[in-house]
């Protein structure tokens, strides 16, 4: 019986460095997701830039070779 609660009190002290484990890995996830929106928001400018470069020479091209 002593055992048990020996257990149970090593248990019940292991809480809350658990609970900071998981504090810890829910900071790191929503930081995780923050730079994912970030890369996002930049791949779409760099994809729109790169979409308007190439209407630009496109129409450059096609008025010095007509």
């Amino acid at each position: 019986m002593q055992e048990s609660k020996y257990k149970a009190e090593d248990a019940q002290a292991t809480v809350p460095e658990i609970r900071q484990l998981i504090a810890d890995a829910q900071n790191k996830t929503a930081n995780a997701r923050q730079a994912l929106i970030g890369a996002e928001h930049n791949a779409q400018i760099a994809r729109d830039s790169a979409q308007e470069a190439q209407q630009k020479y496109a129409e450059r091209a096609s008025q010095v070779c007509p």
